[in-house]
């Protein structure tokens, strides 16, 4: 006992020390099979002992939007992956999950594994993670396979140790830090972080969302336009309003004008010639 510790709160926060050490320190290796460290010793704290969570929290980043994304060589369970490489000029997207072998972690990498095809239309290479090791991964992907009826063939990165989701600030200050909320980070070509969504751990993701979101991504980054509310792809695109009339008149035609700053035009990155909502073209830029 602590001297001046009260001793109703029994509860204790394990905090390894391998969490202790920051990011930028490389990973221990060892003899094991999967060249990570096996053994982990624990210091034990009391679960409201301030400096156990300034240890956890301390190896937590806080990434941004236009932030460059954390670079890092990983474990997973299609070999050692150095994310800059894997993505190559590739679009990317890594999120997190809990912990394997969970219900709504299940249905979700079971979900984006059925929709790889449209993220592969979509030039987008995906990295699921969490704080598991590899060979629990590779027996789980069985049931994420026969749950959804599907063959997940991205990669699952092993962060045991926490470093990824730290450098991410993934770790769910809720939970003590031992595991990872529901986060996503769409990575574009110049590996700058171009979105974050996170959910808590009792929330399922809706990955149908997260393409709609990566085909506006795109728009905006093949042809310089904002997409509005609800905007799925064929609809109509919203002209920046730091470009004047005669400016957005020279880059996109002609375009209907709303009001001074509100000026839709085709989908720009539509399929077919014609969109879903083809707006009344009034303004010719005079």
């Amino acid at each position: 006992k602590r001297p001046g510790r009260e001793r109703r709160s029994s509860k204790v926060l394990k905090v390894s020390k391998g969490q202790q050490r920051r990011y930028s320190d490389s990973y221990s290796k060892s003899d094991d099979d999967d060249g990570c460290q096996d053994e982990v010793q624990y210091t034990e704290l009391f679960y409201d002992d301030p400096d156990a969570f300034r240890i956890a929290a301390d190896r937590q980043n806080f990434i941004r939007i236009g932030d460059l994304a954390p670079n890092f060589s990983a474990l997973s369970t299609k070999g050692t992956i150095n994310l800059y490489e894997y993505l190559g000029n590739s679009w990317g997207i890594l999120f997190s999950h809990p912990k394997d072998f969970t219900p709504v972690c299940t249905t979700e990498l079971g979900r984006a594994a059925q929709l790889q095809e449209e993220f592969d239309k979509r030039d987008v290479k995906l990295l699921g993670v969490s704080t598991d090791r590899r060979k629990d991964h590779e027996r789980w992907i069985r049931d994420i396979n026969h749950v959804s009826d599907t063959s997940l063939d991205y990669p699952l990165l092993d962060d045991r140790h926490k470093k990824i989701c730290a450098a991410y600030g993934m770790l769910d200050q809720t939970k003590l830090f031992e595991e990872a909320v529901r986060s996503v980070f769409v990575i574009s070509p110049d590996k700058k972080v171009a979105l974050i969504i996170t959910y808590p751990m009792t929330t399922g993701r809706n990955f149908d969302e997260i393409l709609r979101a990566v085909d506006a991504l795109q728009t905006n980054w093949d042809h310089g336009v904002a997409t509005p509310v609800d905007w799925e792809r064929g609809e109509r695109a919203v002209i920046l309003p730091f470009y004047s009339d005669e400016e957005a008149w020279l880059k996109f035609g002609q375009f209907e004008k709303k009001t001074s700053y509100l000026r839709y035009i085709p989908d720009p990155g539509a399929d077919t010639e014609e969109s879903k909502s083809e707006p009344h073209l009034v303004h010719d830029g005079k």
